[in-house]
């Protein structure tokens, strides 16, 4: 019972961030912003094309 806190869990630790799998998509969201506060943008990537 105690361990569902966990599963609630965000943690900076040793350069690496971890969260929960019972957190929000808006709490994760919130956290990863704290340390890349822009958005990313993945519009300038291609996909292979075959010649």
């Amino acid at each position: 019972m105690g361990q569902v806190a966990d599963l609630c869990a965000l943690d900076k630790r040793d350069g690496w961030l971890e969260i929960g799998a019972a957190a929000t998509l808006e709490q994760a969201y919130a956290f990863l912003a704290e340390d890349y506060p822009e958005p990313v943008s993945y519009t300038h990537l291609t996909l292979p094309t075959k010649a």
